[in-house]
């Protein structure tokens, strides 16, 4: 994984590198982290910079934005989110924001 592309966004004085976002899904963090290196991309996650910090010790990414091969300026970050295990009604669920229930 990695180095999966890298082109120019606009040529000329403002041109900005850009790196195609892999597919991360069922990766941990480290291993994501690994592969969005040579890409030079970040990650982000759910959760305050201590989770960050901590190295997110939940299950394997579960979702992730922007979608696999998109495109990101050199140095942008990825946000996902990790498989959490069982809710409080037993059903896996990754931590997500949720739309208010009308």
């Amino acid at each position: 994984m990695g180095s999966t592309g890298r082109r120019t966004a606009q040529a000329g004085r403002d041109a900005e590198l850009m790196s195609r976002v892999p597919n991360l899904i069922g990766l941990g963090p480290a291993e994501a982290r690994r592969c969005l290196a040579s890409d030079e991309l970040g990650l982000t996650g759910p959760g305050s910079q201590a989770d960050e910090q901590a190295g997110w010790t939940g299950g394997p990414i579960v979702g992730q934005h922007p979608a696999p091969g998109s495109w990101l300026p050199v140095g942008g970050f990825i946000t996902v989110w990790f498989e959490t295990g069982p809710g409080s009604a037993g059903d896996p669920e990754p931590l997500s924001p949720r739309s208010p229930k009308k």
